[in-house]
């Protein structure tokens, strides 16, 4: 598998195949020093039965990883594309790993893509920016993720600031 340049973690760097590496293990492998972080619980990993189809993920070079499968799988690619599948940070899990604050990785993600996280408040809001992308800001796009507009876009706002 190889992905598009310009896929990037907000703000700091490009992509690479450590970070879809290290993913996968999270999820797979239960002597990762992340399997067990909050919770450990990887139901539609489990669920689908990915742990025994991938035998393993290899990194090939940094923009090309290898999914080895147990067996054919027609709709493995389609699986990718859940969010179960999320790509991490492994330099930041890394990084919170040595800080001693792992669970950082999930209450404070960080990702790839249009979007850049600005604040999360845990089972309650969080809120969005989309710098640069079609000109939006995050008030353009707040108003249909939380069934609180007013109150999500307070929280934007100030934010924002």
């Amino acid at each position: 598998m190889k992905w598009q340049d310009n896929k990037d973690f907000k703000p700091t760097r490009d992509l690479n195949a450590d970070d879809i590496v290290f993913s996968f293990d999270r999820q797979k492998n239960t002597n990762n020093p992340y399997h067990k972080v909050s919770g450990g619980s990887y139901e539609y990993f489990e669920g689908m039965g990915l742990p025994d189809l991938i035998s393993e993920v290899k990194k090939v070079d940094d923009k090309t990883v290898q999914f080895v499968l147990t067996r054919p799988e027609a709709p493995f690619l389609a699986d990718l594309a859940m969010d179960f599948a999320s790509i991490l940070s492994k330099e930041y899990a890394d990084n919170m790993l040595k800080a001693g604050t792992p669970e950082k990785v999930d209450l404070n993600p960080i990702g790839t893509g249009p979007f850049q996280l600005l604040q999360y408040q845990k089972d309650s809001a969080f809120c969005i920016s989309l710098p640069g992308l079609l000109g939006y800001q995050a008030e353009d796009r707040s108003s249909g993720l939380l069934h609180h507009p007013g109150r999500f876009r307070a929280l934007c706002q100030a934010a924002e600031k």
